[in-house]
């Protein structure tokens, strides 16, 4: 299922987050400025859970709607690499949000998030 730049990836009672980024709006979109992803769907799980959120890489299609997201939605770890976790927490104290994005080196060792390994 993908939501904007937010994919969901569900297995049984799990879900994973892959990105949180903005859309943004084109020479038809007249007064907006910016596309969030919806994440009604998050917000009424029934059942399931997030086990955490996966960000690929700190381009603002990936990690732009961290701050309009993340206050809204329950704790769940958020893993990156070290660049892109920095650039997450920056953005989220620009918006006054509490940095919580883990950094994580892809070295070859296993990271498991829920139902998925790395």
């Amino acid at each position: 299922m993908s939501q904007k730049n937010m994919h969901l990836y569900i297995y049984k009672d799990e879900v994973l987050i892959v990105d949180c980024g903005l859309g943004f709006a084109d020479e038809t979109m007249l007064g907006v400025d910016l596309l969030i992803p919806d994440i009604s769907y998050l917000k009424n799980l029934q059942g399931k859970r997030i086990v955490g959120m996966a960000l690929t890489h700190g381009h603002e299609d990936h990690i732009g709607a961290l701050p309009y997201i993340l206050p809204d939605l329950p704790q769940f770890p958020i893993f990156a690499t070290p660049l892109t976790a920095e650039l997450s927490n920056e953005k989220l104290k620009e918006y006054g949000v509490a940095p919580r994005v883990q950094k994580v080196n892809f070295d070859g060792g296993d990271v498991r998030i829920g139902f998925i390994y790395s």
